[in-house]
């Protein structure tokens, strides 16, 4: 790899800890890993390195980029320490932030008091235990009238607790991303609210002043000299006015502001003139603000104000800890941990000084992938473990603030490390080796107006700039479809987008090379199905929450069985498949039976021969006693094979998709289960669970590699790259995060309204107002972000689509500074188009360098009318003329109708002598013996030395039998295959009539001569594939291939394992070729040892 002089440092550096400010695109994975071979190469050992990241896709892409780069390096030198090294990655400490600290926390759990079989709990379930726990709370602390309670209570004027329980798990995530848990709210906090106003008040002139500066610009440009006098006279104001508050003198500025006043526009004739009072006019609302803001009283309202919200902070955090205490409690029953637990019982258990001496001998080099995602009980986390750290990330890609990240840990990181204190270093890498320079030109110019300290807690400096390390063809364009409100605008946007994508392809662009990104999941059904109806083939990477009426009623159907269900309920399962009950058939009950409930007269007409609601309450009734008998796991199984759920699903109409919701549904449904202890508790998560998501399930649309383009969030697509990315739905307002009764300062704590509970009366709050103001500020910094990790995810080509209304007087007002814009389109256009855009007669769009046009939906795009359809009782009553046949059995069989040979294989008792026998060392053997079995495949089996099986492998890779990547790994056992080679196998292999490899089979057996469960006699088929199939003159010799480690020791486990696989593949020849089989043998490459199922060998 031939590296940059940046990245060159980054490798080399020594001595200290490391800060790398790596742009998009810059390598920083290669890097790191170019860097962890270097420290090998130097005596270190992977396994004292301590790598992180924070996804798990991300540790598994890690592992695989850094067991590479050293088997390339290995390869290269013939150093077999460093083949060594290679295979260590896979048990070296290469994970995710999150399963370290639990790794920590399980290596001490009896310390800690968390018990030996502590475990952590999925997010679906530790989500459920909180609601359970909230539930408990609130209900005893109302039986006991708690007095902080009922106060808070008070001031949500609800009719529920939902508002107030939202704020309160708000407050409790906030707290345990902190290090202090809980005493974060408890301790004493220096609240500068007053510098806030003037920081605020700052803003509003600063605002006001860029503008009056720019006006000033275009009056001196079209000779407008009475308007660059007035705005020279306002400019000047303006900065006193601003050192002022700067000062932080209340009184002056106070002064200065009431005094303060911006001139009208001059009579003055010019082009531009509706520009320029457009633009005065939002100068003085901005200057307006600031006055409004009362400098002179808010010392004395402040103080009034802190103590009213410093007894609410006190409530909030009296209900909070009676929560956390239940919540405890509930984890305790369970014996797991949350996230947070992990993190937060990692630094306690840190805290100990012969803890983190034994963590500092453990570790050499601490590595730290995407640092700017951290947050403060991370960071603490992390400092407890190694001084010697290697921090690799991108401040401008800071996205997860939601998730409580804090992108000034490492803002004071690079501070601190620029200037070198205590042998540290900050590094920064901004060669982008991935967009082309069209593209990376478009971004610069986008990120220099909208990037800077003010505005996006970063400045877009040469440090940051991007620079081009590629040359190749690619550009940018802007796509602006004219909403005409005959559809949704994304609808009408979609259509254009999809007509757009139609082109491309035409073009010879892969549809599996285009992304559309867009920056929430709101609109992603809309979007699917307008490409669908374009004919786009298409994955939607998020996934979408789905409700769906079947899910529902199985739901109703358990609630039914547990005996906690109501009419309703009821209804909805007669009416289903289940029932099979229309309008007529319900009429027909009620008539029967008018009197009491639904549930009455269900059971009523059951008893006196209505066929429908016998069947169905014998259903009931056999669910019941089948609830009883068996557990969970077993009885949902059994329940939705005895009432055919899947087999209905798939014949509905869309029967596919159904089935596939009902099986992700069920699968959660099956997790969950083997959590609790009853189905009400079951009943109970589950409802916690569709509060949370809006339904029981997220399902993805997934494309199993076919060519599509590929449909997901920013966020989700932060970390990959596509040739085309098109950035969708950029006009959509994003609205701010504080909906509840509670905003939330990092630094400040907490701030609340005024709450007049006897009259039922709201006072705003300065405190609060201003602490969201400051709120605002980070998440317009944030959203600067998110277009920057957007834009910065195309390789050749970036499409900027928006829908706008008027999209001539929208492009009209785009000169102002870019800081009052409310969308991604609002902050890209006023960073491209400082005088407006004018649009030409054939719909472009005049910005500089900029391929930019106004299109209008296709008609196809937009909502047709779709046909009549009869009426549902016409249909129903056509049902009724005809007698009920179903459509399957209700007792159909659990065994599969196909199974691998692989499947059929037995388990090992103790999972230590699994691991040794099998010799996977975390996954390794899997991806090693592929590797082996494509090597295998093509080999020569002449007589070789170990540097002729070497030149063989290299000749297969350059005539594409096997790729490099499997090379390198086959080659790990270069010398056993050679070993191989001269023995008497090889020997009788190469004197062999015939020989095949890779032969597939197919075997009809019964389930009972397969040792299969289920009691059908129906027949399944068996396929597999034979390594090596030799035919000799009185029968054939099987030889399959293992990479298990063999000694004396496991021999026999290894016997009992695969003796099931030899006998299929025995049966499967003679069945099939009509033969004897002489022997089936195994052969152990590691350790060159055979074992034989025949009478040969």
């Amino acid at each position: 790899m031939k590296m940059t002089e940046r990245q060159r440092r980054a490798v080399e550096t020594r001595g200290g800890s490391v800060l790398v400010s790596a742009a998009a695109g810059s390598g920083k994975t290669t890097v790191l890993a170019r860097r962890i071979v270097e420290l090998i190469k130097e005596g270190a050992d992977i396994r004292r390195m301590l790598i992180c990241t924070f996804t798990k896709a991300s540790a598994r892409d890690m592992r695989q980029r850094i067991t590479a780069v050293i088997e390339e390096e290995a390869e290269r030198s013939g150093s077999r320490r460093l083949a060594e090294q290679a295979e260590y990655c896979t048990v070296a400490d290469i994970c995710t932030m999150h399963s370290f600290a639990i790794k920590v926390c399980r290596e001490n759990a009896i310390e800690m008091g968390l018990g030996a079989k502590v475990r952590v709990a999925a997010e679906q379930e530790a989500g459920a235990l909180m609601a359970r726990a909230m539930e408990k709370t609130l209900r005893e602390l109302y039986e006991a009238e708690d007095t902080a309670l009922l106060e808070l209570r008070d001031r949500y004027f609800g009719v529920n607790d939902k508002p107030l329980v939202e704020d309160l798990f708000t407050l409790y995530d906030y707290a345990m991303s902190r290090e202090e848990g809980l005493g974060w709210l408890a301790k004493e906090k220096k609240r500068p609210v007053l510098q806030l106003l003037f920081s605020h008040a700052a803003d509003c002139i600063a605002h006001a002043l860029e503008l009056v500066r720019y006006v000033l610009e275009l009056a001196e440009t079209y000779g407008m000299e009475k308007q660059a006098a007035k705005c020279t006279d306002d400019a000047e104001m303006l900065e006193k006015l601003l050192e002022t508050a700067r000062t932080g003198d209340a009184e002056e500025l106070a002064k200065r502001l009431s005094a303060a006043k911006i001139q009208s526009v001059s009579r003055e004739a010019c082009d531009k003139k509706e520009i320029i009072k457009e633009r005065m006019k939002e100068a003085r609302a901005a200057l307006k603000e600031a006055v409004s803001m009362d400098v002179a009283d808010a010392e004395r309202r402040i103080a009034r104000e802190e103590s009213y919200i410093g007894e609410m902070e006190r409530r909030y955090l009296h209900v909070l800890t009676e929560f956390s205490a239940r919540y405890e409690e509930e984890k305790r029953k369970k014996q797991v941990i949350d996230l947070n637990d992990a993190f937060l019982l990692g630094c306690r258990i840190l805290e100990d000084e012969g803890r983190r001496r034994h963590m500092a001998e453990r570790f050499d080099y601490v590595f730290v992938d995407e640092y700017q995602d951290t947050n403060p009980v991370q960071e603490s986390f992390l400092s407890r473990i190694c001084d010697n750290r290697f921090m690799v990330g991108d401040i401008k890609q800071s996205i997860y603030r939601f998730r409580l990240a804090d992108p000034d840990i490492f803002a004071k990181k690079a501070d601190a490390f620029g200037g070198g204190a205590d042998g540290n270093v900050m590094i920064h890498m901004n060669e982008n080796f991935r967009s082309a320079p069209a593209v990376i030109d478009f971004i610069n110019r986008v990120m220099e107006r909208l990037m800077t300290q003010e505005t996006a807690e970063i400045a877009y400096t040469a440090e940051h700039r991007l620079t081009a390390g590629l040359k190749k063809e690619g550009g940018a364009e802007i796509l602006v479809t004219e909403a005409t409100g005959e559809a949704p605008p994304v609808a009408e946007e979609a259509a254009c987008v999809a007509r757009r994508i139609g082109e491309l392809h035409d073009g010879g662009v892969c549809y599996g090379d285009i992304a559309v990104l867009v920056r929430t999941r709101t609109h992603l059904g809309e979007i699917l199905e307008a490409f669908s109806g374009a004919g786009i083939p298409t994955e939607c990477i998020d996934g979408q929450i789905v409700a769906m009426e079947e899910v529902e009623v199985f739901m109703n159907l358990l609630r039914l069985i547990d005996g906690s269900g109501d009419d309703i309920m009821l209804l909805s399962v007669m009416r289903s498949h289940l029932g099979r009950m229309g309008e007529r058939d319900l009429a027909q009950i009620r008539a029967a039976h008018q009197d009491g409930t639904v549930k009455e007269a269900f059971l009523a007409a059951a008893k006196t021969g209505n066929d429908k609601c016998a069947r169905l309450l014998a259903l009931l009734t056999q669910a019941r006693a089948m609830e009883r008998a068996m557990r969970l796991t077993e009885f949902l199984p059994a329940l939705a094979r005895l009432s055919a759920y899947e087999a209905h699903m798939e014949a509905l109409p869309d029967g596919a998709r159904r089935a596939n919701t009902w099986r992700v549904f069920f699968a959660g449904l099956l997790e969950l289960a083997a959590l609790e202890e009853s189905l009400y508790t079951l009943l109970m998560t589950m409802d916690a669970v569709k509060d949370r998501e809006g339904a029981y399930a997220r399902i993805t649309e997934e494309s199993a590699g076919l060519d599509c383009v590929h449909l997901t969030t920013i966020h989700k697509s932060k970390g990959l790259e596509y040739p085309v990315v098109i950035l969708m739905d950029t006009a959509a307002r994003k609205g701010g995060r504080d909906r509840g009764k509670v905003t939330i300062d990092r630094d400040m704590g907490l701030a609340t309204d005024i709450d007049d509970v006897e009259n039922r009366k709201r006072e705003k709050t300065l405190v609060r107002e201003l602490f969201k103001m400051r709120a605002a500020k980070s998440e317009y910094a944030e959203e600067v972000r998110v277009l920057y990790v957007a834009m910065t995810r195309a390789k050749d080509r970036l499409i900027l689509s928006a829908a706008v209304a008027d999209p001539e007087k929208y492009m009209e007002r785009f000169c102002a500074p870019p800081m009052r814009r409310n969308s991604l389109f609002d902050m890209v256009m006023g960073a491209l188009c400082r005088e407006g855009a004018e649009i030409g007669s054939d719909g472009t769009i005049r910005i500089e360098g900029v391929d930019a046009r106004v299109v209008q939906a296709p008609s196809a795009g937009r909502r047709e009318e779709k046909p009549s359809r009869r009426p549902a009782h016409e249909v129903l009553e056509r049902g009724l003329e005809n007698p009920y046949v179903p459509f399957c059995s209700a007792h159909g069989s659990s065994t599969a109708a196909k199974v691998g040979v692989s499947s059929l294989l037995s388990e090992y008792i103790a999972e230590e002598t699994a691991a040794e026998a099998m010799g996977t060392l975390k996954g390794m053997g899997a991806e090693t013996g592929t590797a082996l079995h494509a090597f295998m495949a093509h080999f020569s089996m002449k007589k070789s030395s170990e540097e002729d099986v070497r030149k063989e492998a290299e000749e297969m890779t350059a005539r594409g039998l096997i790729t490099p990547e499997e090379r390198r790994k086959a080659m790990r056992f270069a010398r056993e295959i050679s070993v191989f080679s001269a023995g008497d196998m090889a020997y009788r292999i190469r004197a062999a009539e015939k020989l095949e490899r890779e032969v597939p089979f197919c075997l009809m057996a019964s389930p009972k001569e397969l040792g299969l469960d289920g009691g059908s006699e129906e027949q399944v088929m068996v396929q597999g594939i034979i390594d090596l199939l030799v035919k000799e003159k009185d029968g054939y010799l099987i030889l399959d291939y293992k990479t298990n480690a063999a000694d004396e020791r496991n021999m026999a486990a290894l016997f009992s394992h695969y003796e099931k696989q030899l006998a299929i593949y025995e049966r499967a020849v003679t069945t099939i070729r009509r033969a004897p089989v002489k022997s089936a043998q195994l052969y152990f490459v590691r350790a060159d040892r055979y074992m034989s199922l025949g009478t040969d060998g």
